[in-house]
């Protein structure tokens, strides 16, 4: 009989056992992040992709190593309007994409397009 103690101590089970259970060495996940942006360093040149490697860094460090990123500025892995399309085809892992350009692909962000005229004296909605 199956009980509720049993499917507990799976599922605590189940993370040690999807890790560890094929007695191989698990390779490290390499990411993919694009933008559009121009190259530099952690330190030095465009600050969104100073962003993307501190992030990269990050990401490495919390992870132990086992995840790296690799960066391509300057749409150099997939250009500018086709990087949101490679990220929900599964090509692409990461994308520093300006979120109103997805309009033509998803419309829950075209109010992001258009031109937005705020008055200050308009009452609170």
């Amino acid at each position: 009989m199956l009980t509720r103690r049993h499917v507990l101590a799976s599922a605590l089970a189940a993370p040690a056992i999807l890790r560890f259970g094929t007695g191989t060495a698990r390779a490290a996940t390499t990411l993919k992040i694009s933008h559009q942006f121009p190259g530099g360093t952690i330190d030095k040149g465009d600050f969104r992709d100073r962003l993307c490697r501190v992030f990269a860094a990050e990401v490495a460090k919390r992870s132990g190593g086992e995840i790296s990123a690799e960066i391509y500025p300057n749409s150099s892995l997939i250009k500018t309007n086709a990087q949101f399309s490679a990220m929900r085809k599964g090509a692409l892992d990461i994308s520093l994409y300006p979120i109103p350009y997805a309009g033509g692909e998803l419309p829950e962000t075209r109010p992001g397009i258009g031109p937005i005229l705020v008055s200050g004296n308009s009452p609170p909605a």
